[in-house]
């Protein structure tokens, strides 16, 4: 297996969920930005064809420690940790 760096995630975070969806981008949805400790409600979305990120609609809550997957057109969100809120 060989390693690729690709482009850098924009938002700093430690424990989100990733989907893939539909081969096509990368969800990074939650987790805790690790300098404030806050859990996140934000979702960054990684373009595979063109490797860039953007940003995308939150989440309703923030959450940290949670399952995700693609079905059709919907990314679904589990269970996790919520906790404090700051949106980010």
């Amino acid at each position: 297996m060989k390693i690729i760096d690709k482009a850098k995630l924009i938002s700093n975070r430690c424990m989100p969920s990733l989907t893939n969806f539909k081969n096509e981008y990368v969800y990074v949805s939650g987790g805790m930005n690790p300098e404030s400790k806050y859990i996140m409600a934000s979702v960054d979305r990684y373009e595979i064809s063109t490797n860039t990120w953007s940003k995308t609609q939150p989440m309703t809550k923030p959450r940290s420690c949670h399952s995700s997957c693609a079905l059709n057109d919907f990314i679904f969100v589990f269970c996790g940790i919520i906790l404090n809120f700051r949106e980010f």
